[in-house]
């Protein structure tokens, strides 16, 4: 999941998601399931928001036998969202992650790195920095017999290019600044990010921030966004929503994510739809 912008969203609309994962097929395989949240959980960093989030969280963990993991959006650390221009010192202002990087699912051999893509400060903009990943790289060979493990990594900011689909309309602010708008958006280090991750075998990367859902190989890695798991879109049809989530499928045997699929809602109050399903080889 992604970008829930709990505090904007309306209450009806975080009851939603949580109605289509509780009667999706997947609770009937009796499966492990990690539930993962790809940062925006909230709107604005302010306390009413962060006990909707954790109210969400504490819900959401019942769901499931594991706890959901979290990254952190620009707008969980940024009061003003998109419009923090030029801001240099984005400062956390709530504390909804560990401060361990690294989860470590050892009963998977299954190892979920937390990527903090906060670090730049113009607009929306996601930086990763050198700083974070040889911090990252030293605690993953502080790990006896890593490659044992399949590494997964987690972030907000989008690594790659999302083409914009038929149903999406842009925002006014979108339509004022054209094409500059999605450098406003993009994460700037996103080429050594991916070689980094190519580097240390990570071949799949699970992240948000666009809100449109998307399965795309980069580099030899998997850049698979949920889109924005409570609708917060513009859609075409004034009608509809975009609420939207994937499920990724781990071989237990070959310890390997193999299947990415996204599920979408379009039709408010009705049941999600199969949007795409590939393998991830």
């Amino acid at each position: 999941m992604s970008d829930l912008h709990l505090g904007k969203v309306t209450h009806g609309r975080k009851n939603e998601l949580i109605r289509l994962i509780d009667k999706h097929s997947m609770h009937s395989d009796d499966v492990p399931i990690i539930p993962v949240i790809t940062g925006d959980l909230m709107d604005t960093p302010n306390q009413d928001n962060k006990d909707k989030v954790q109210e969400f969280l504490r819900e959401l963990n019942t769901k499931f036998n594991h706890r959901a993991i979290t990254v952190l959006g620009n707008h969980d650390v940024d009061p003003k969202g998109v419009f923090s221009l030029f801001r240099k010192d984005k400062q956390a202002t709530i504390n909804l992650v560990s401060q361990d990087p690294i989860e470590v699912y050892e009963e998977y051999k299954l190892i979920i790195i937390k990527i903090c893509s906060n670090q730049g400060g113009n607009l929306a903009c996601g930086k990763v920095g050198e700083d974070q990943l040889i911090a990252i790289g030293s605690k993953l060979d502080g790990i006896d017999n890593i490659d044992n493990y399949t590494l997964l990594a987690i972030l907000h900011h989008h690594p790659i290019e999302i083409s914009i689909p038929d149903w999406h309309s842009r925002k006014w602010y979108e339509a004022v600044l054209g094409a500059f708008h999605k450098n406003t958006m993009k994460l700037v280090d996103s080429e050594r990010f991916l070689l980094w991750c190519k580097e240390r075998r990570i071949k799949t990367v699970l992240h948000g921030h666009k809100h449109i859902p998307n399965i795309q190989k980069e580099n030899g890695v998997y850049c698979i966004a949920s889109g924005s798991s409570t609708g917060e879109i513009e859609h075409a049809d004034k009608n509809k929503t975009y609420i939207s989530y994937n499920l990724i499928k781990y071989d237990l045997g070959r310890r390997s994510p193999v299947q990415a699929t996204i599920y979408f809602e379009d039709v408010i109050g009705t049941n999600v739809k199969h949007l795409k399903t590939e393998a991830l080889a």
